[in-house]
């Protein structure tokens, strides 16, 4: 077959050069799979094993920290509860000590008569706040994104009487500041009082307590 036109001769040899180059893998050659995928990962890791920015101060507190607690009817599957939303405390993270006080009339049940029969039993017209201070005994990182479990031991304070008290939770760095979560158990008669007889019923003494809050540095503390 002979080729008359120098154009066709030019174009048949575009496409067999073509052809062959991307036979050989020289025209359009895509990224291996491998390479991508590998590339994606050391990313993905680099960024998850990234260090947290440091806290800009040691002390981080909270004034809305919520505390809860449950106590059993006796007698009764019942269960009566209560919350505020009041918690005010801190953590020093470099000294290892916290410091966390609830004013007692913000605890509420939702039923008022109950509420003023709990306050009257709390006795907060002379004891209006009760109070944990205590030193972190175990290891805290706040360079850590990981929730991490500790333990504190100090003094509870309740209707001017005092306990000892050991208290386990966790923290977990959270942005500029600390997430809390703690709960124990806290009998109210080591602390001289009883279920008033105007309750009704007959109340558990073990009360369980848990208290959580975001804790943050002091200069922005006062926003809610």
């Amino acid at each position: 077959m002979s080729l008359r036109s120098p154009l066709l001769l030019l174009l048949l040899l575009f496409s067999c050069t073509d052809s062959q180059n991307h036979d050989n893998g020289t025209i359009g050659v895509p990224v291996p799979a491998s390479t991508s995928t590998g590339a994606a990962a050391t990313i993905e890791a680099a960024a998850s094993e990234a260090a947290l920015p440091p806290l800009t101060l040691a002390v981080v507190t909270t004034r809305y920290g919520k505390a809860e607690f449950y106590c059993r009817v006796l007698g009764s599957i019942g269960v009566i509860t209560g919350q505020s939303n009041k918690l005010h405390g801190q953590v020093d993270l470099h000294g290892h000590t916290l410091d966390f006080h609830l004013p007692l009339e913000t605890l509420h049940t939702g039923i008022g008569q109950r509420d003023r029969d709990m306050h009257k039993l709390l006795r907060i017209d002379k004891h209006p706040n009760a109070r944990f201070t205590g030193t972190l005994d175990s290891g805290f990182d706040p360079q850590s994104p990981e929730k991490q479990p500790v333990s504190a031991e100090g003094v509870f304070y309740l209707n001017g009487r005092e306990q000892p008290l050991r208290v386990d939770g966790f923290l977990q760095r959270d942005g500029d500041g600390i997430r809390l979560q703690a709960q124990w158990m806290l009998n109210i008669a080591d602390f001289g009082l009883d279920p008033p007889a105007t309750f009704l019923m007959d109340i558990h003494n073990d009360l369980e307590i848990n208290i959580s809050g975001r804790l943050i540095p002091p200069r922005v503390a006062a926003l809610p």
